[in-house]
């Protein structure tokens, strides 16, 4: 577990000739995986990559992402994992403050990318759709950039040579740098080991596998993001190590429905609104579940409407899984909690092995059941730090180190977690705690609302506003209006009810699917 993720991932696989990634029409096995792996390894060094320099992943969930990332990993080198949609001054920002020095970027962003890099000094990779295609697919993508210098390099020629290289790794070193709101809010760059991320996948191992088989021929649809901690620890390292990992390059429900039809899926991960969309995407049928083992959400809250749906299409299709919530951050590498038997109790379940919770308050004393205060936990998963050296808030407990993660919750008598909102989100009216989040959901349930956001107002006094994304062909009158209002009075209390309604066509979200609250917040305060 202290060593690498690279070193970890190999000492799990015992069949080479078992396949590790679906790619379309393409079936790479562990041997060709672990190849093409030191083979880019040897091209890092080759071009001068030494222990802990930074090099970006700015990529889809394309092999090369995968690969990228254990070839990285291998010399000690960091990856600096971004958004593939990144460009310009926010890529340059991101790169030259980690001081990076290549990138592994995708071929549709090349052109609009290519000078401003160059001009900065960083080498780039250019990762093509079609460089793991075999087949009919491949004519159909020649038109793909196949732009090649001394600063822009096919991967295809990352491929070239192999060599013995061997570097001598802690597993406690910063591996990954994941850019992240942070604990308080501000934007952050967390620092996390390949320690943390063995950690992480050990301890889901050992809470799945009291109750669910699993065999090593199980495979995990890779829908989220690998520039997220949820994606890169559930998606990418736990299928590498034990099971295999089906990637589709971008969420659309259509395409995940289609891969299902081609290759059994067994685990999926997501968050709440990719559950919701594949809800209402009629080709997403039996032969895409029956065979379902482990479903995971996290990211957000899960409304119960979802779940209690999701779980019902399952078992109409024959599949005994449920959707299991769970709870974490990026600063503790995704997820320290599950909901392991999908029980629909509102929590987000109990905390993995080796992983403590508990609840503070804002004297940092731990508070009994069922009182809401700050979440606080100790995982050998935690972060080593933020990039700038931002002091991260930390109490110490029976001897224990614990981080405040800026959220708020409680436990139940079974230690259940039960997450509430954010911190920073919390509004206070009439001397009441209210969570946005937890209004919704709420009002999510409803069959004529698509999506909400609600945020704070403080004129006149303090209240709350909904914006709405309406179900097609409805329209807010006094009717819908009222509907909310009772259902949050009687639900929740009096104080959170929105005091204004604001339509628009479709909610913000942001990269991996949650409600851009922020976005809603600056915009009534412009």
């Amino acid at each position: 577990m202290n060593n690498s993720m690279y070193a970890f991932i190999k000492e799990g696989i015992t069949d080479l000739n078992q396949t590790k990634i679906c790619y379309y029409n393409r079936k790479i096995t562990a041997k060709e995986m672990l190849t093409d792996i030191d083979k880019v390894a040897t091209f890092l060094v080759q071009n001068g990559i030494c222990k802990g320099d930074k090099v970006a992943i700015c990529l889809p969930n394309i092999p090369q992402a995968i690969i990228a990332l254990y070839a990285i990993n291998k010399i000690g080198a960091v990856a600096n994992v971004l958004h593939p949609k990144l460009k310009g001054t926010s890529l340059i920002n991101a790169l030259k403050t980690t001081n990076t020095k290549m990138i592994f970027l995708f071929a549709k962003f090349l052109n609009s990318n290519k000078k401003v890099l160059i001009d900065n000094g960083i080498v780039i990779v250019n990762c093509k759709l079609s460089d793991y295609f075999i087949g009919t697919k491949k004519i159909v993508l020649l038109f793909e950039n196949n732009y090649n210098s001394k600063m822009v390099i096919p991967y295809k020629k990352t491929l070239a040579n192999i060599q013995d290289i061997k570097v001598n790794i802690n597993g406690n070193d910063d591996a990954v740098l994941l850019h992240s709101s942070g604990t308080f809010g501000e934007s952050k760059i967390v620092r996390l080991s390949s320690t943390a991320f063995n950690s992480l996948v050990i301890n889901i191992m050992d809470m799945v596998e009291k109750n669910h088989k699993t065999s090593a021929d199980d495979s995990m649809l890779m829908i989220l993001p690998i520039f997220h901690g949820f994606g890169l620890g559930i998606c990418v390292h736990l299928p590498m190590y034990k099971f295999q990992s089906i990637l589709i390059p971008n969420f659309k429900p259509k395409k995940v429905a289609s891969q299902g039809k081609k290759t059994p899926i067994n685990m999926m991960a997501g968050v709440p609104s990719m559950y919701k969309k594949l809800l209402n995407e009629p080709k997403f049928d039996n032969k895409n579940l029956q065979n379902m083992k482990l479903l995971f959400c996290g990211g957000d809250t899960l409304p119960s409407n979802v779940k209690l749906e999701f779980d019902e299409l399952l078992a109409k299709n024959n599949s005994k899984a449920k959707l299991m919530e769970g709870y974490g951050l990026s600063e503790v590498s995704s997820v320290v909690s599950i909901n392991l038997d999908g029980i629909d109790n509102g929590s987000q379940g109990q905390a993995l092995p080796n992983v403590n919770i508990v609840i503070t308050d804002e004297n940092n004393n731990i508070l009994p059941t069922g009182k809401i205060g700050e979440i606080c936990v100790c995982s050998p998963s935690v972060m080593n730090g933020y990039f700038d050296l931002t002091e991260v808030e930390k109490v110490i407990f029976d001897n224990k180190e614990y981080i405040k993660t800026g959220d708020y919750g409680y436990l139940d008598s079974d230690k259940f977690v039960y997450y509430k909102d954010r911190k920073k989100r919390i509004i206070l009216i009439g001397g009441i705690n209210i969570y946005p989040q937890e209004v919704e959901c709420l009002i999510a349930t409803l069959a004529e609302v698509k999506n909400c956001a609600v945020i704070r107002e403080y004129l006149p006094k303090p209240h709350t506003k909904v914006y709405l994304e309406l179900e097609k062909n409805i329209v807010l009158n006094n009717n819908l209006k009222n509907k909310i209002s009772v259902l949050v009075s009687d639900n929740i209390i009096r104080y959170a009810v929105p005091k204004e309604f604001e339509v628009v066509n479709k909610i913000k979200l942001n990269s991996i699917g949650k409600v851009d609250f922020k976005f809603y917040e600056d915009k009534d305060n412009q």
